[in-house]
């Protein structure tokens, strides 16, 4: 599989990961599954304020369906959100989603950063699992690999109909001066039929609500709940 320095580097050429003729900031979002489906779409942020932008994009296809809404800080290394997948077909689809946004050059250099995540299924005997040597999540800057949660072998599923959940966080320091990117990726199999939601964030400090992640990931580790 494609490592984040090479999906990077052999999109920068594309001049994706910038500005348009707008000024709008571009990101980008791969999506690739078992099927055979495989895209990159170069997102427009919209301003909400508070230096912040909002990337969506939704995806329909013969086989699964794809939401994607975060919220983006170019000026502070901050990304918030998620992906929505649903599998439309009688078998299992392996599924490999990244955002990318770029990071406007930085002041100083950060270094220390957290992230959290959440995932939710629902439907009958729903599951996902990791693909093999694959965490279900990891995160990069310029390319390093920053951490990963939920390495394999990892399994989630539900027993009947219902709707299972995970939470956890992470934190760690890697040298960051901006004029890059943050990614984060989401590597899975998603069983027939069933829906999945990814959540949470990636920021470095003193980027807008790490400093509240970094709260969360001393207060709570991995945790499920049935319903």
């Amino acid at each position: 599989m494609m490592s984040f320095k090479q999906m990077i580097m052999a999109m920068l050429p594309a001049g994706l990961l910038a500005l348009n003729a707008q000024g709008d900031t571009i990101a980008l979002m791969d999506v690739s599954a078992s099927t055979g489906f495989a895209e990159t779409y170069a997102i427009a942020g919209t301003d909400i304020g508070n230096e912040q932008q909002l990337f969506s994009q939704q995806i329909i296809d013969d086989s699964f369906s794809v939401n994607a809404n975060f919220v983006g800080s170019p000026e502070n290394a901050f990304i918030g959100g998620g992906f929505q997948i649903a599998n439309a077909t009688a078998g299992q689809i392996d599924f490999t989603l990244e955002f990318l946004l770029p990071i406007n050059e930085l002041d100083s250099s950060l270094n220390d950063w957290a992230g959290s995540l959440t995932i939710a299924i629902t439907g009958f005997d729903a599951s996902i699992e990791s693909l093999l040597n694959e965490p279900i999540w990891a995160a990069a800057a310029n390319g390093e690999l920053m951490g990963t949660m939920l390495v394999d072998p990892f399994e989630m599923g539900v027993d009947g109909f219902g709707t299972e959940s995970i939470a956890a966080a992470i934190e760690g320091s890697t040298p960051f001066e901006g004029g890059g990117y943050l990614a984060i990726r989401y590597a899975f199999a998603l069983s027939p039929g069933d829906s999945v939601v990814f959540g949470g964030s990636l920021g470095y400090i003193p980027a807008p609500g790490a400093l509240a992640l970094l709260g969360m990931a001393s207060l709570i580790g991995p945790r499920r709940r049935r319903s």
